[in-house]
């Protein structure tokens, strides 16, 4: 999980590993989630290809169960494994988890309220010289919502419908402020590009509206 962004790129930033939960049966239940929202648990078995060689353990968050060889460190903030050992790795790894799917309406949304005060600051932070070009598009956007939700569904439709963008594979990679620029702008050469660009793009243009 990447959830620092700074000039340059999105990082995972300095986070601990944690020292407690590890991949050895039961997760802590997701937090800010009320017990009374319906949920069905997904049984997965995965087979690493001896090729992927990562320190961070693939899941379908949120999990209610992970068992995985290892010293495999379970982060209850950002829902992800990373490896308490230097040496230890995801290739050819055999694991299991349950994955847990969440039936939340569009009302339940709605009602949900503010999240202020139950996020970790590591999911709103934005460097101070973010582009005001940024911030525009984050209040044009979500002018008239008054919900976080309402914000948030405009953002998405925006990418998705309102805000002329296509996807496309012919963009180079990168993530950082320019990029970040480039792709929003209008112009030229704006406005196309792939996963990267529109996730990154719709992550940031929320945390500018909170």
């Amino acid at each position: 999980t990447l959830t620092r962004f700074s000039d340059a790129e999105w990082s995972p930033g300095d986070r601990e590993v944690p020292s407690d939960h590890l991949a050895d049966g039961r997760l802590p239940a997701p937090q800010g989630v009320a017990s009374s929202i319906r949920r069905t648990e997904h049984p997965y078995r995965v087979s690493v290809l001896p090729t992927f060689d990562s320190r961070w353990l693939p899941t379908q968050p949120p999990l209610s169960r992970a068992d995985a060889e290892g010293d495999w460190r379970y982060d209850e903030r950002t829902m992800d494994f990373i490896a308490g050992d230097s040496d230890l790795t995801t290739a050819s790894l055999d694991y299991t988890m349950t994955s847990v799917d969440l039936h939340l309406s569009a009302a339940d949304l709605a009602d949900a309220g503010t999240s202020s005060g139950k996020v970790d600051d590591i999911f709103t932070d934005l460097p101070d010289d973010l582009p005001e070009l940024v911030r525009d598009l984050a209040t044009q956007v979500t002018e008239g919502a008054t919900t976080d939700y309402e914000k948030a569904v405009a953002l998405q439709s925006w990418f998705r419908e309102g805000g002329g963008f296509r996807y496309t594979l012919e963009r180079a990679n990168g993530n950082g402020t320019d990029a970040l620029v480039a792709f929003l702008s209008d112009g030229p050469g704006g406005r196309a590009g792939y996963c990267e660009q529109f996730a990154g793009s719709l992550a940031i243009l929320a945390r500018a509206v909170g």
